[in-house]
């Protein structure tokens, strides 16, 4: 029976039992899990996750019980997310680690690099480009998949899935490439080199390998207790392990477009059936692959990065080139200081290794070395989200028949391009540093008893630093006197998990963002296919089964916006 009470003037509602309580909150919480939906972000972040929280157990069981080595389970888990996520922190000293852990670690780095997930999107949409491609002809009789292809060839769904294929073949080559000429490279030096410290050295096998995969990577993981100092005086695998850094990330996405554009300039010369494809790639890159950017983002990428190299070469060579306790050996000659400090300066913003000692630096080399980590990602993500957006609203609005837009077409909305930079870097810039401040006021909290007792080595400003250097996956670090891990080594257990997740969270600041054609996935886009085609008269007649797809200009049996929607829909859908 309904209460009504006029007190006041209102009427309250019968009160509701606790268990139509609990239904409700039940039923809020089955619906909330039906209508969860696998976004590539949640996909990422869970394959990461569960990547780090098994290879944690099983290397601290292998340390722990195989090769009764004393490692907690709190530096395993952080050991392994540091090596997944490419950071290179470290708890332990991992040149301690037995030869398996250490192989171990290093498969870990491969499966998390960045270059290698940017392929993912790729084999899943080229799979689901194939599987529509099938359905949607053979729905109109027989065909087999070469003249399926041959029918779809001249088309731009046909040119995309083509790309995709070359994208496949392109990547997996520069990668496997450019790691096994540097292992190669290494092999020999390191045969004939020598010990490059008295004492343990690791396998020249496995370090001639090791090196090439962290490197291009960025991962920051070195055989050496004291990373890679022992190869200060040794200019020829620092460049060509700068190379690898380089190509492995920040410069990614130029050689990407470099060898693109060569590939295209080649077979234009020799008049190939693929030139069309190569020119595709070049005019609509962000249909095609996450890392492949247009001409003048592109540039930016470049100019950015090439920028933040050589300030940080000038300042570090100008204000510690006789600083004591910077260079290793002390005698260090001039040539060798600038090979070091170019090395140096490469690997500060994403790979974290160290040819000097970085706690004995100038002060406001520290300064200078945050903000670079900071940013570390931005002149690639910007340029990612940027183009993105760009090529999302040309093509939304374009009422040509090409509905790829060039780049002469993104050009014409130059000054919206502007305001959506400055909005996408206001929004990574908040977003940062709401991660970043409460990373460290937790820290900080958690650590104050260490601040007070040890005021001189143990500092905010060290924790600061190793948290900016966490988030930017970055794994450079003050150290800690007397010990050759990072500083997190000092810290307590509850501030590596933090960090673990802090690790975590910077591993996928850079990724595209869901609304990017380049990781879309064709399951939602099917549905809305489905609805406008049962809103489609029947026609009587068709000169081609596939006119309503491929050439829609001349349809006059769609009202002009279904018309455009539907082209527009079954074209991402067979992408």
């Amino acid at each position: 029976m309904e209460e009504k009470s006029v007190q006041h003037g209102e009427v309250k509602s019968p009160t509701k039992s606790k268990k139509v309580i609990a239904k409700e909150q039940l039923d809020r919480f089955i619906n909330y899990f039906r209508h969860f939906k696998f976004t590539y972000f949640r996909i990422h972040l869970l394959y990461f996750v569960s990547l780090a929280l098994f290879s944690s157990l099983f290397l601290w069981l292998m340390e722990t019980c195989i090769y009764e080595g004393r490692l907690n389970y709190f530096d395993s888990l952080f050991m392994v997310t540091s090596a997944v996520t490419v950071t290179g922190l470290s708890t332990v000293d991992f040149a301690n680690f037995c030869i398996y852990s250490q192989i171990f670690i290093l498969i870990l780095i491969f499966f998390g690099g960045n270059v290698l997930m940017t392929l993912v999107p790729v084999i899943v949409r080229r799979h689901y480009c194939q599987k529509n491609m099938k359905k949607e002809v053979k729905s109109y009789g027989k065909f087999d998949d070469e003249n399926i292809y041959e029918i779809f060839r001249n088309t731009p769904l046909g040119k995309e899935f083509r790309a995709l294929k070359k994208i496949l073949i392109i990547v997996p080559l520069f990668l496997f490439g450019s790691i096994l000429v540097v292992f190669f490279c290494l092999l020999i030096f390191f045969y004939t080199s020598g010990d490059q410290v008295p004492g343990k050295n690791p396998p020249r096998w496995l370090n001639s390998l090791f090196l090439p995969i962290s490197s291009f990577n960025n991962a920051g993981f070195a055989l050496y207790s004291t990373n890679l100092v022992p190869l200060a005086n040794n200019p020829f695998p620092l460049l060509i392990l700068s190379y690898l850094i380089l190509v492995g990330n920040v410069m990614f996405p130029v050689a990407v477009r470099a060898i693109v554009w060569i590939l295209y300039k080649i077979k234009k010369a020799v008049n190939s059936k693929d030139t069309v494809i190569y020119h595709f790639m070049l005019e609509n890159p962000r249909r095609v692959y996450t890392h492949l950017f247009p001409k003048v983002p592109t540039l930016w990428v470049f100019g950015l990065n090439t920028s933040f190299i050589i300030v940080e070469v000038i300042f570090l060579l100008s204000l510690d080139w006789n600083q004591p306790g910077v260079w290793d050996p002390p005698n260090l000659s001039g040539f060798h200081k600038l090979v070091s400090g170019y090395f140096q300066s490469v690997s500060t913003r994403t790979a974290g290794y160290n040819v000097i000692n970085l706690a004995a630096i100038n002060q406001g080399m520290w300064i200078l070395q945050v903000i670079l980590m900071y940013i570390s990602s931005y002149p690639v993500v910007v340029a990612l989200r940027h183009s993105t957006v760009t090529m999302e609203e040309n093509s939304s609005g374009t009422e040509d028949e090409n509905i790829f837009p060039s780049v002469s077409e993104v050009r014409k909305v130059k000054e919206k391009s502007e305001s959506t930079t400055i909005k996408i870097f206001e929004r990574l810039l908040l977003r940062d540093v709401t991660w970043i401040f409460a990373a460290f006021f937790i820290i900080t909290l958690a650590e104050t008893s260490k601040l007070r007792a040890m005021p001189g080595t143990f500092t905010i400003f060290k924790i600061l630093y190793e948290i900016i250097s966490a988030y930017g996956n970055v794994g450079l670090s003050l150290g800690f006197p007397g010990v050759n891990p990072s500083f997190s080594s000092q810290l307590t257990s509850f501030s590596k998990v933090v960090l673990c997740f802090v690790m975590m969270m910077g591993r996928h600041r850079g990724l595209p963002s869901d609304v990017d054609r380049a990781v879309q996935l064709p399951q939602d886009i099917s549905k809305q296919i489905s609805a406008i085609h049962s809103q489609q008269p029947q026609t009587e007649h068709h000169h081609h089964p596939f006119e309503s797809v491929f050439h829609y200009s001349n349809h006059r049996h769609f009202e002009k916006g279904k018309a455009q929607t539907f082209v527009t829909i079954v074209e991402t859908e067979i992408t």
